[in-house]
């Protein structure tokens, strides 16, 4: 330092040095295991939502996982997926309500295996429609609209954390971590 107003003053060099930082703490979803979460049934996701949650996939099973499930199962339901025939590699919304070949919002890029990404979803009125975002580390993904109002009060299925809540998606298992994941109903 310059040593100006101040007689104690003196210049040094600080190098530091940050080892491998191992995270023992994130929820580990197994495929094979069949696990999963059950938050219960008071979920409500009406209105604008955003999902949040660091996310580290493992590997990809033939036909999709699914990260988060949660609706009725009349109509109004959000899953949140990867790895979907056709869209190996990418984060999909669905708004249907028992699959998610359909009603999708598909993130344009690809994820790596064993990398953690900060994923953010969220459900935004735009003034004539429901729309869904994707953002993948701070920036916007994709965009869509939602068809219909399938965020819904979840009243009659569980909120699910690792696998679908239909019959159709209930063994479409995550595997791979997931870290402080969250749900807000703000965007």
């Amino acid at each position: 330092t310059s040593g100006a107003g101040c007689p104690n003053s003196s210049t040094f060099d600080l190098a530091v040095t940050a080892a491998g930082i191992s995270n023992v703490y994130s929820m580990n979803f197994d495929y094979a295991s069949g696990d999963y979460i059950d938050v219960g049934s008071s979920l409500d996701v009406t209105g604008t939502v955003t999902f949040s949650a660091w996310i580290n996939i493992d590997s990809a099973a033939t036909g999709g996982n699914i990260l988060f499930s949660s609706g009725t199962t009349s109509g109004n339901h959000i899953q949140i997926g990867y790895n979907r025939g056709g869209y190996e590699g990418r984060i999909l919304v669905s708004t249907t309500a028992s699959y998610w070949d359909t009603d999708n919002t598909v993130m344009s890029s690809v994820l790596n295996l064993n990398t953690w990404y900060h994923l953010v979803v969220t459900k935004v009125w735009d003034g004539s429609d429901n729309v869904n975002n994707i953002y993948i580390d701070g920036s916007l993904d994709s965009s869509s609209p939602s068809i219909g109002n399938y965020w819904g009060a979840n009243t009659t299925t569980n909120t699910l954390i690792g696998v679908g809540g239909s019959s159709f998606l209930q063994y479409k298992y995550f595997d791979g971590k997931l870290d402080e994941l969250a749900i807000w109903n703000t965007a």
